[in-house]
């Protein structure tokens, strides 16, 4: 190739650059630096860095996204907070809740409660959606108990500030709605119940069981609410307006223990079969059965992911059970009675053992990497989800523990026990903070509000 030729005439040396002034310019002076950094843009970037992120539907991969904060009460602009959008709802709540410099946040989008184990973009997020904002000024407990009662606590303080009566025998367990509105109880005397947490109102009562309601839980979206009974059902019920939307199966067992999936698409119910069963909440069709326990299921949970499930037993141990409930095709051989006599059983893939008598209670961590157990041997377990490992051992009941529940944040754990009181522990390191006490009777469990 040849080289290229210069021009006519043009030197062959390189050719200075234009003489510079004979005075120096001065450098503009350096603006001072303020040390304090704005957590959600550190570079100092400013509004060329929010005006270079173009409204992208849905967000693109790896993109940030401004979600702007609004008051659910005044409509007012609160901040704005940037968050990729493969993060989850539980990154979004931090994120809003360091902005607003308070760890209690309730956050919406378009009138619905944000389920923590959704991405951004899973929960229909996009650049500059506008979230709702509830700042929740303290943290409430609620409590069920043997003395037909329901007991509102305020964490930080250990008052009782408010109690519902109107069951008319022993409440087993009490929920509350994912925005926290609304509260659930299931009841010895075959009803559930709806309350306005505000008012404490009655705001429904579900009828239909003919023994024991021993459990009931929403759904994620609201709209909904599965109950379990003595009387060898589970019941999906409008919870609008209380009427019985659709009966699984019945089967020949006792049902202790029934709750959705965070989708909303499965339920899952504990029996006295020793086995749990993972049904199809909108056709009522059994998609799996986890067999494996020696004695009867107690309690059953799904982590917030909905990957794994959690199985607690009077056989002296928990269960981890690994994978989305999947629908196989003519897996459920049903009789003319309706009952479902055999569902393929799904291997377990981790045993918990190191209870010494029946586990009551089970519960995932909000990051699913632990699992929280209770027992009849007075105590509680943290665990390892997934190596099994013993983490720390709560003790300090005086009666069989009943309940178990993680605050949202992880952050604590609260235990009720048949010993009248409720315990306040430092997840962390299993320290106990603090004991409820004013019960009139034995707890049957304790459950966080929602924030």
């Amino acid at each position: 190739m040849e080289e290229p030729v210069s021009p006519k005439g043009a030197p062959s040396e390189p050719v200075s650059p234009k003489e510079a002034p004979s005075e120096p310019v001065s450098p503009k002076a350096a603006e001072p630096i303020s040390p304090k950094v704005d957590p959600f843009d550190p570079f100092g970037l400013g509004s060329s860095f929010e005006n270079s992120l173009p409204p992208l539907e849905p967000i693109g991969r790896h993109a940030f996204a401004r979600i702007l904060l609004h008051s659910a009460d005044t409509d007012e602009h609160l901040e704005d907070v940037f968050i990729r959008h493969e993060d989850s709802v539980l990154a979004l709540r931090q994120a809003v809740g360091i902005a607003l410099s308070t760890p209690y946040v309730s956050i919406s989008f378009e009138g619905a409660p944000l389920v923590d184990c959704l991405t951004l973009e899973e929960a229909g997020l996009v650049h500059e959606s506008k979230v709702s904002v509830v700042i929740v000024q303290s943290v409430t407990l609620a409590t069920s108990c043997m003395d037909n009662s329901i007991k509102l606590w305020d964490l930080e303080t250990g008052v009782c500030h408010e109690t519902l009566w109107g069951h008319a025998d022993h409440v087993f367990t009490v929920a509350f709605s994912p925005s926290g509105s609304t509260i659930v109880t299931a009841s010895a005397d075959r009803t559930a119940k709806l309350w306005a947490f505000s008012s404490g109102e009655c705001l429904a009562k579900l009828e239909g069981h003919t023994d024991w309601v021993n459990s009931a839980q929403f759904s994620p979206d609201e709209l909904q609410v599965v109950t379990s009974s003595m009387d060898c059902t589970a019941m999906i019920w409008d919870a609008g307006t209380g009427d019985c939307i659709r009966t699984l199966p019945r089967g020949v067992n006792p049902i202790f223990c029934a709750s959705f999936s965070p989708c909303g698409q499965y339920i899952i119910t504990s029996s006295a079969d020793r086995t749990a069963s993972v049904w199809d909440a909108n056709t009522g069709e059994k998609t799996r059965t986890l067999a494996g326990h020696s004695d009867i299921v107690l309690a059953v949970a799904f982590s917030a992911n909905g990957k794994e499930i959690v199985t607690g037993s009077a056989d002296c141990t928990a269960k981890i059970w690994h994978g989305r409930p999947v629908v196989v095709a003519a897996a459920a051989r049903l009789s003319l009675d309706g009952i479902i006599h055999e569902v393929p059983p799904s291997p377990c893939n981790l045993v918990l053992k190191e209870h010494k008598d029946h586990v009551t209670g089970v519960v995932f961590s909000p990051d699913g990497k632990q699992v929280a157990t209770s027992s009849m041997d007075r105590t509680a377990i943290i665990w390892n989800a997934t190596t099994g490992e013993r983490l720390r051992t709560l003790t300090g009941h005086k009666g069989v523990v009943t309940s178990v529940a993680f605050s949202p944040d992880g952050h604590f754990i609260i235990t009720g026990s048949r010993d009248c009181t409720v315990k306040v522990w430092d997840a962390k390191v299993g320290k106990c903070l603090g004991t409820l006490e004013g019960h009139g009777a034995k707890v049957t469990c304790a459950c966080f509000m929602p924030y």
